[in-house]
């Protein structure tokens, strides 16, 4: 692994966030190799001994990503002060140390990813990753449209202005639906803290109930309350994209000079690499040559004549091509066979072409081949 900031590291071990790991770090809980670690320092998370309050801090070998489907009256933490039940206890028989990605209000409900994978969760929850969010909301009141177009068009809050991507309003009955109150789906792509109650509030009609229903592409399809499981491998592979996505975009608003790339590969970074001041750039440098060699060119012989003053190549010894006739072989008889004299002429010869018609086997005995002695007559 190569040197790393350690308020990453220790994210990526699943210690804390990295704004909490910076924390850690300016009260000398973090130590490096026996000293204590101060914020911005770097290690090596393979090589160097890093111990958080006297315990060491290990990087896990493998990432695990779960969905969980927290129900309310849960809190969304890995550990919590006043021992309330928290979404880890939800999950059974995990050996691996996980921990939420954003979170969920205690009287909230929905889709929950866990996983151990520090910088997927930074990717996927920074506010310029811009990873949607549908939400499922429960308002009290009937809505009407204008209001509805507030939310699409931006709503000015405390914290700054916030708007959704998406606002559907859900039109069949249910068994938690009256007319008094409305049904909204609405998408957003941010995680600040009460969001969503904080627009539905902006407008007049408070959330009753709030339950999430997809993150970035997942979904709670085959999940009830209290249940979870692991990621697919499809859902893995689109998630990873998302997530390499949204950390370009956080990359390009920190760097506004370049703009965000669907695919960054090894030839996009060349140009960005500093230039040696002592040397002239390739296009004004001349092609590289040896002083002591002198420049070749084609190799001729001075023993040779030119090449158009030489006729083609012939053998003194041998006549002209034209004056020179097949070569017989003496040694040599025609082709055709000579005629076997130990056989009969064809017209002799009976049927079956073994010699003349009243002639039978050699030594006078049945063909055993046939069964008993060739027949001449004709055949019935």
């Amino acid at each position: 692994m190569s040197v790393d900031r350690l308020q990453k590291i220790l994210a990526r071990a699943g210690v804390s966030s990295r704004r909490a790991a910076e924390d850690l770090l300016r009260a000398g809980r973090v130590r490096v190799n026996g000293e204590v670690a101060t914020l911005g320092q770097s290690a090596d998370g393979d090589r160097d001994l890093i111990e958080l309050d006297g315990k060491r801090v290990r990087l896990p070998r493998a990432w695990t990503y779960v969905i969980l489907y927290k129900p309310e009256g849960v809190v969304t933490t890995a550990s919590d002060e006043y021992d309330r039940r928290n979404v880890v206890d939800l999950i059974k028989g995990m050996e691996t140390r996980i921990y939420p990605v954003g979170r969920l209000d205690l009287d909230a409900e929905g889709l929950l990813l866990l996983t151990n994978d520090g910088d997927m969760t930074t990717a996927l929850t920074h506010p310029a990753g811009e990873v949607p969010k549908t939400y499922r909301v429960k308002a009290r009141g009937l809505i009407a449209e204008p209001s509805l177009d507030q939310l699409r068009q931006g709503i000015e809050l405390e914290d700054g202005p916030a708007k959704a991507t998406f606002v559907h309003r859900i039109t069949h009955r249910g068994p938690h639906q009256s007319g008094d109150n409305s049904w909204i789906e609405l998408t957003v792509t941010e995680g600040r803290n009460h969001l969503v109650k904080r627009m539905f509030e902006a407008i007049g009609h408070p959330v009753i109930r709030l339950r999430r229903i997809t993150f970035a592409n997942l979904d709670l399809e085959g999940l009830r309350p209290g249940e979870w499981r692991n990621l697919r491998r499809d859902e893995l592979h689109k998630l990873k994209a998302i997530a390499r996505t949204a950390a370009r975009k956080r990359a390009s608003q920190q760097d506004p000079g370049r703009p965000p790339r669907a695919r960054r590969s090894y030839r996009d970074d060349v140009g960005d690499r500093p230039q040696r001041a002592d040397r002239p750039q390739r296009s004004d440098r001349a092609p590289a040559q040896r002083e002591d060699r002198p420049q070749r060119g084609p190799a001729q012989r001075d023993d040779r004549a030119p090449r158009a003053d030489r006729g083609p190549a012939q053998r003194d010894d041998r006549a002209p091509r034209s004056d020179r006739g097949p070569a017989p072989r003496d040694d040599r008889g025609p082709r055709s066979a000579p005629p076997r004299d130990d056989r009969a002429p064809r017209s002799d010869r009976g049927p079956g072409g073994r010699g003349p018609a009243d002639r039978g086997p050699a030594d006078g005995r049945p063909d055993a081949r046939r069964g008993g002695p060739r027949r001449s007559g004709p055949r019935r």
